[in-house]
């Protein structure tokens, strides 16, 4: 029993030892094979515009940084029309119809004040000669007759008199006329500005989309063009941007313009571990064209090495 024990303790050690010695073979024949292998893929995958082997031979940074620098033109572009072309346009448009409902809507104030005047006045008459003489002596003559006239206007006025002393003061006829301006504007209009919110100072949704539909006529075609593939939305940022238009970019960047790395047929490649002298490869290394230059760093994923990292390589146009 124990001489079987034996035997079977000696050929389990035999085979640890043939299998050690098979994968410190493969280790020390393939790898530096396979990492300058995983960079040329890389490349033909960009060379061929192929996005499929490119995902598979590199990490998603490495691919998000692509679409970025693929992007990032186009982002810059649409940025600038969404911001600044567009608002060039339209302001002028949109500044005149809020000046005349904001300019309509402070004449009704003024029809306003004078009307609750009218209505204190008759309040005032009401009264009994000695309030009527309590009010003269005050010196509240005026206040009376507004702030009375108020409370005696038809209920859908008052409510646009949230605060009878200011409107007796007039401390709120800028905020009358900014508040009410959107009855005041055509039907037509209304339609075209799709709510009060688009006469409003900052830039609420409302404002911009009307800022859109009444600069398009302005717009060069190329420019309607570059707008029609692009929200608003989409431009908020170039993160933003690149996750919704950066594969689309990347393909047609690699297509019309498919980028040469040269020398890859030098490649040089190395990695920390057998730098130092280890008989096994780590999990990195770093591959360099002839020349130094690109540089790309690899990280072995299982048996495959994937690139995480370009240095010396950019797809923005130079110059």
């Amino acid at each position: 029993m124990q001489k079987k024990n034996l035997t079977g303790q000696v050929l389990g050690s035999t085979a640890l030892v043939l299998v050690a010695g098979a994968l410190l073979l493969v280790e020390q024949r393939w790898p530096a094979r396979g990492q300058a292998s995983a960079v040329r893929y890389h490349a033909q995958a960009l060379e061929s515009a192929n996005l499929v082997d490119l995902h598979d031979s590199a990490a998603h940074s490495v691919v998000l940084e692509y679409e970025t620098q693929a992007s990032r033109q186009d982002f810059e572009y649409t940025s600038w029309l969404y911001n600044e072309r567009i608002p060039e346009i339209a302001r002028p448009i949109w500044l005149e119809v809020r000046r005349t409902a904001r300019a309509k809507a402070d004449e009704e104030y003024v029809a306003l004040r004078s009307k609750a005047a009218s209505l204190g006045r008759a309040q005032y008459q009401r009264l009994s000669a000695e309030e009527r003489g309590r009010i003269i002596r005050s010196r509240s003559f005026d206040r009376y007759i507004v702030i009375a006239g108020v409370a005696a206007l038809p209920d859908a006025e008052r409510r646009r008199i949230p605060d009878p002393e200011a409107f007796y003061r007039r401390r709120d006829r800028s905020a009358y006329a900014r508040d009410e301006a959107w009855r005041h504007v055509t039907d037509e209009e209304k339609v075209d500005l799709g709510g009060a919110g688009s006469l409003s100072d900052d830039d609420t949704p409302a404002k911009l989309n009307y800022f859109d539909k009444v600069a398009k006529p302005g717009l060069t075609a190329a420019e309607r063009g570059a707008l029609a593939k692009v929200s608003r939305d989409d431009a908020e940022s170039l993160g933003v941007f690149v996750s919704k238009h950066g594969e689309r970019l990347l393909l047609d960047r690699l297509t019309k313009v498919p980028p040469k790395i040269a020398g890859l047929d030098a490649l040089k490649c190395s990695s920390p571990a057998a730098d130092r002298g280890a008989l096994l490869h780590g999990p990195t290394a770093v591959c360099s064209a002839a020349g130094g230059n690109p540089r790309f760093g690899l990280a072995r994923i299982s048996f495959e090495w994937l690139v995480t990292r370009v240095d010396g390589f950019t797809l923005v146009p130079q110059g």
